[in-house]
């Protein structure tokens, strides 16, 4: 066998290895960030007998907490904090039974730091402190009395849009991590114009105008360049209202809360388009928290305010959908 032929031999073997080998890191990885049934909430008391009694819950096959409110599945920075229930009249009669001179102890605990408070028998409010990192796992701890709750918490912070551009869909949405900031149905490029993409933000101006009439395009966040010219999302232009919830742009999404996502979003916030048929798009793969979806806006408008008709409509398109997305995500996690 000649020498070329030779090397020709180990080289076409050393690159089958190394894509193996890469095959196999990449299925590690995968099982370790998607591992199944994670426990998100751990109960224990003590039964009459002295010893103790722990209840798991996962996913969402919880019940709520008789200690603390709201129940701890996700939340964000500015939505971290939680009410530590006053005692109960039982409770009260009963104080003997408590171990600490406060009644309730919560413990925090993160990767890099721990905190402990304690409330009297009126409760209080305790805050998550926040460490910077977009997506944190971390610990709560409550004891009260004979009694224990331990929560699995994330805190996931980051703030991105995502918009489904089906021609019967048409809604967007502006997500602080796990928890909707906004939604709203929108209009998108009719016939596909709006490419499915991973991209994120990069030009931002309070007014951009249509390349062919010079029409004003408010709150103008770009993000996508295709077939020549630059898409964005923008108030609707006038005499386009009627549009929206329907294809009908030449690839720009008009939002009738462009203004709302103009003051929260920046360049460099990443940006999700896509089709419900969308290949590369998966729950899981767009939010790292999917697991811990709430899908109840943060902030909503009042009755009074117009643009409400498009955050109702959206809400009746997007809670089937994300039901029937988050259900295949559960049924995949599960094989």
């Amino acid at each position: 066998m000649s020498s070329r032929i030779k090397i020709l031999v180990f080289g076409v073997f050393f690159v089958f290895l190394e894509l193996f080998l890469l095959a196999l890191i990449s299925c590690n990885y995968t099982a370790s960030q998607t591992g199944t049934n994670r426990p998100i909430r751990v109960t224990s008391f003590q039964t009459e007998d002295g010893g103790f009694k722990r209840s798991v819950f996962y996913g969402r096959d919880i019940i709520q907490s008789e200690l603390i409110y709201p129940h701890p599945i996700c939340t964000v920075p500015s939505y971290a904090a939680f009410q530590v229930k006053p005692l109960t009249p039982d409770e009260i009669l009963d104080v003997s039974s408590l171990r600490s001179q406060g009644s309730t102890e919560v413990s925090i605990y993160t990767c890099t730091d721990s905190f402990r408070m304690y409330f009297d028998v009126k409760g209080g409010q305790f805050e998550i402190p926040f460490n910077g990192i977009d997506y944190s796992p971390l610990r709560i701890v409550v004891k009260r009395g004979d009694r224990q709750e331990e929560f699995m918490l994330t805190l996931y912070s980051e703030r991105w849009m995502e918009v489904f551009c089906d021609w019967n869909i048409q809604c967007a949405i502006l997500w602080e991590g796990a928890r909707p900031r906004y939604w709203t149905t929108v209009s998108t490029g009719k016939d596909n114009w709006t490419k499915a993409e991973h991209c994120r933000i990069f030009s931002k101006s309070p007014v951009a105008y249509f390349v062919l009439n010079r029409a004003p395009m408010r709150y103008w966040l770009g993000f996508q360049e295709i077939h020549g010219t630059i898409n964005g999302t923008h108030a609707p232009l006038s005499g386009t209202w009627w549009r929206l919830g329907r294809q009908g742009s030449h690839g720009c999404i008009r939002n009738p809360l462009a203004e709302n996502f103009y003051a929260l979003l920046d360049t460099g916030h990443r940006v999700e388009l896509h089709y419900s048929y969308s290949e590369g798009f998966s729950l899981r793969e767009i939010n790292p928290a999917w697991e811990y979806i709430v899908l109840e806006p943060l902030d909503t408008l009042q009755d009074t305010m117009s643009n409400k008709v498009y955050t109702d409509e959206a809400r009746k398109r997007l809670l089937p959908i994300f039901n029937e997305i988050i259900q295949n995500e559960r049924n995949h996690s599960d094989l």
